[in-house]
């Protein structure tokens, strides 16, 4: 920047000796150095401009662990930062740095300059990394922290004097289940190095003072122990030592109270082993940290999620599986004041991943797999938690699966509930998904009320409900409805495969799936093959996908469980088989709640709307069909009059509610 600014003056520059001569060139040139053109008058020279401070990188370079991010920084204030990941040199038009930088696995160079108005740019910083080839046994150091198992010691070595060492034995109240004990022997010295000693290879990313926190559990007095790095005893302290509580209690100490607090000194990135050696016979050694904060507090374990010392583990909203375009995750700790980090691309997170804001994240269509981890001053780092995600752009994607020549629907988990032509008499209208005490799955979908019935030469511009079924066997099928009437309107409906109508040998006229007649069909469901008119076979010639058609005849029916056998005489009865398996589907919100659920009321009534997770509830008092144009719930309302309520939650991803409806009197 500072190169150009100096090209453009040069040009001025020349611009004035042609037009006024060598004598203003001569005051121009003391101005382009930046001195006053008057000079000679006695006038100082400004001050040199400044530098902005040479950006630094968290981590260091060297080799880290996969998934690590690079924060960058400088001491300038305003600066504004731009790096590379390819080695070339960064400039404004380079990446502006934002957040931590995710490096990816395999060698990186990261280069940053910092750039301020009225500064000259920094120097620009360089950093190689070697990214994933840490060796996978070694302990890592992450955020300066390491938590180790005791008895995941990836060395146990027996003393120099005799063949005892340490054991590793199962104990119920040890993290893990696990724990190393030394050995019951007075053979022991009071040189370290002859005692029986456990290694613990660990790769530090951070140089830097570690202090040490073990978990112990001492019997008889007998509480001490050796420990060192790199094959070398501590000085000072010279031992790590239990106070009396551990004599009855397992506890997390970090020496202060006995010898002075353990810490152990790491000069440089790179792989140390830390020891420890037996110094008390039968002491039993849990879980041990090395933390470069001195006011770490462990907990009773810091990779359980129920440890109040621990940052409660992330939770995700929705929790995970299938869902629709433009679904968004929220995630949150019960653990007051931390911070939530995550990644998208299936590495751990660390407090250099992308930190959450609060605000969702919006998927894209595929898979996305989201791990995050919470962080807290004082507390140990939560447990990684994670949620997998696969956005489909329809519920097309649902497809039922026939097994043992057998496949069994509930109604309201069909593939498309496809509207109905725009002109009269349909309008536009569907079969709509609908709550209902009694259904097998606590919905199916309903006929919409229409005046007139549909004959069979339009029955394609009515409402239509798909269901894709993957036959693993050829054969004749029979079609079983679990079903219910709303109206007095006769029961029946239009069957197909794959758009076209089944032909089942009838006239024409004929030609549709009837329940049979009862007179108090509204009140109860009923299972019918359409045996009445004609039972319905449907014959799969080769193994494949199918679409199971249902168009609308008459209005009002309600379908709750659809069921497809190649035995004849198989009778579904009660609720029938479960539903047979399936895969893909975006799942569909649940119903919102109304308190009180209508009925008659005197002056006013208060009425609220609920519903999980993060969905947004519209609604109408005019009996309406609510959308999301409709009124948004944000609290109780207020009805003094005779009103409908209806009410639908949605919410991106989802499949919108069952709306909720209820009447409201006044008295």
């Amino acid at each position: 920047m500072s190169v150009i600014r100096a090209a453009k003056w040069k040009y001025v520059f020349i611009l004035v000796c042609v037009v006024f001569g060598v004598s203003a060139c001569d005051n121009f040139e003391l101005v382009e150095r930046g001195q006053n053109a008057g000079a000679d008058r006695g006038s100082s020279n400004p001050p040199a401009q400044e530098t902005v401070g040479t950006p630094t990188f968290n981590p260091v370079a060297g080799t880290v662990a996969s998934g690590t991010s690079v924060a960058i920084s400088t001491t300038t204030a305003g600066a504004t930062l731009y790096y590379t990941l390819d080695g070339s040199e960064p400039g404004v038009n380079s990446t502006e740095y934002t957040s931590p930088v995710a490096l990816g696995d395999g060698n990186r160079t990261l280069k940053a300059i910092g750039v301020l108005e009225g500064y000259q740019d920094s120097t620009v910083a360089s950093a190689d990394y070697t990214v994933g080839g840490i060796d996978q046994t070694l302990f890592q150091e992450k955020n300066g922290l390491v938590v180790m198992e005791a008895e995941a010691s990836q060395e146990i070595v027996a003393g120099a004097t005799d063949s005892l060492q340490w054991n590793i034995l199962e104990q119920d109240d040890a993290f893990g289940g696990a724990l190393i004990q030394a050995p019951d022997t007075t053979e022991k010295t009071d040189v370290s190095a002859d005692n029986t000693r456990a290694d613990y290879k660990i790769y530090f990313t951070n140089p830097g003072t570690y202090y040490l926190f073990i978990r112990g559990l001492s019997t008889e007095a007998n509480r001490s122990v050796y420990f060192g790095l790199s094959g070398a005893a501590n000085d000072t302290p010279a031992s790590f030592e239990f106070t009396s509580e551990a004599d009855t209690n397992w506890v997390w100490e970090n020496n202060a109270e006995t010898q002075g607090v353990a810490s152990i000194q790491i000069p440089a990135q790179g792989e140390y082993t830390f020891t420890l050696w037996m110094k008390s016979p039968n002491l039993k050694i849990d879980q041990i940290i090395l933390s470069t904060n001195p006011d770490y507090l462990p907990g009773k374990d810091p990779t359980d999620p129920t440890d109040p010392a621990v940052a409660q583990a992330p939770t995700f909203d929705p929790e995970g599986g299938t869902l629709g375009p433009g679904a968004e995750v929220y995630m949150a700790s019960t653990t007051p004041g931390t911070s939530i980090f995550y990644t998208i691309d299936g590495s751990d997170p660390d407090a250099f991943s992308t930190q959450y804001n609060g605000s969702p994240i919006t998927l894209e269509l595929g898979k996305t797999d989201i791990r995050a981890i919470a962080m807290a001053d004082g507390l140990a780092d939560s447990p990684v938690a994670s949620a997998s995600y696969t956005v489909t752009a329809t519920d097309a994607s649902r497809e039922f699966q026939e097994e043992g020549g057998l496949v069994v629907m509930e109604g309201e988990n069909a593939s498309l509930l496809a509207a109905a032509d725009t002109r009269p008499p349909f309008y536009g209208e569907a079969w709509k998904r609908v709550d209902i005490a009694g259904a097998t799955g606590g919905a199916v979908i309903q006929l919409p009320y229409m005046t007139v019935g549909v004959g069979r030469e339009d029955h394609a511009r009515g409402p239509r409900a798909d269901y894709l079924i993957n036959f693993s066997t050829a054969g004749t099928y029979y079609l079983w409805l679990r079903g219910q009437k709303s109206t007095n309107a006769i029961g029946s409906l239009y069957v197909g495969i794959d758009g076209e109508l089944l032909d089942i040998g009838l006239l024409p006229v004929n030609n549709f799936f009837k329940f049979r007649d009862l007179g108090d069909w509204k009140s109860r469901w009923q299972w019918d093959n359409s045996e009445k008119t004609q039972v319905h076979a449907i014959q799969i010639d080769t193994p494949g996908v199918y679409t199971l058609n249902l168009w609308m005849r008459y209005n009002g029916l309600v379908v709750d469980k659809i069921l497809l056998s190649n035995e004849a005489a198989f009778i579904p009865s009660d609720e029938g088989p479960a539903e047979s398996p399936s895969n893909g589907g975006i799942p569909a919100l649940p119903a919102p709640a109304m308190s009180p659920e209508g009925g008659v009321f005197t002056g006013a009534v208060e009425v609220s709307l609920g519903s999980t997770g993060a969905a947004d509830i519209y609604y109408t008092t005019d009996g309406s069909l609510p959308s999301s144009s409709s009124t948004l719930y944000t609290g109780p309302f207020t009805l003094n009059s005779t009103a409908t309520v209806q009410a639908i939650a949605i919410r991106p991803g989802f499949v919108d509610s069952s709306v909720t409806s209820a009447r409201f009197i006044a008295n």
